[in-house]
């Protein structure tokens, strides 16, 4: 909400520089909007500039300066979500299988309850267990919920957890035919938040630039190693339905 009030009129939604108003300062100022998205400022500059530069602005340039009008923990809600907006693009080298010996981006952190009585937070998996990420639609998913159901003992021999994540509110009686199935914890409460920062990692190769109203995607998995690197992902839309 916040980049999209205040930041999204020049760099665009997706942060690629080429929001409505970019061609008024490209003519004005001869400077465009900073391409935020697929140039690598994220990996080249401290998240200190990034605070300083939204504090203060950056003179000769369009960029103002927003102490007067955000609160410090706005403003660095913001630079946590430009780093989200950036690694997630860096995501769409990831595919459905784990290449060995290659961790690739950093699993954004979160906490979270579960119906069974368990939460916390994806950093207390760290050198402990792998997490399998399942965000899921129902009833849309129920086959691959009973998928992983039969494979659950399978994959925790493994020394990994699954943390099944729906992708919208459910209701009581949604959630206990869920139970019915999921052996494993189901999240009740953080699954807005955690969607929100996964949907960020949704690109694939094929798809790098995918946005827009209405087009979340129904299934959604991601493996994050006990290291806290998301080593896979799988997008059921366009890897391959069937489960």
């Amino acid at each position: 909400m916040l980049f999209a009030e205040h930041c999204a009129g020049c760099h665009d939604p997706q942060g690629k520089g080429n929001g409505e108003q970019a061609d008024t300062l490209s003519t004005t100022l001869s400077t465009a909007p900073t391409d935020l998205l697929t140039e690598p400022h994220t990996a080249r500059h401290t998240v200190g500039n990034f605070f300083h530069w939204l504090s203060h602005g950056i003179p000769g340039t369009g960029m103002p300066g927003f102490a007067a009008t955000l609160s410090e923990e706005e403003r660095w809600d913001l630079v946590n979500y430009l780093h989200a907006l950036s690694r997630g693009f860096d995501a769409r080298l990831l595919g459905s299988m784990i290449v060995p010996e290659n961790p690739a981006v950093a699993s954004p952190v979160f906490a979270y309850s579960a119906q069974d009585g368990s939460g916390g937070n994806l950093k207390d998996f760290r050198l402990q267990k792998n997490v399998l990420l399942v965000l899921f639609s129902w009833p849309q998913s129920q086959q691959r919920l009973n998928q992983l159901k039969a494979a659950y003992d399978e994959i925790r021999a493994l020394n990994t957890e699954i943390l099944a994540v729906p992708i919208r509110s459910l209701d009581e009686q949604e959630l206990l035919k869920i139970t019915d199935t999921a052996p494993f914890p189901v999240v009740t409460e953080g699954w807005s938040e955690i969607k929100n920062s996964y949907w960020l990692y949704r690109r694939v190769r094929t798809v790098p630039d995918l946005m827009g109203k209405g087009m979340f995607l129904g299934h959604m998995e991601f493996i994050t190693d006990r290291f806290g690197y998301l080593r896979a992902r799988w997008v059921a839309q366009f890897e391959g339905y069937g489960w």
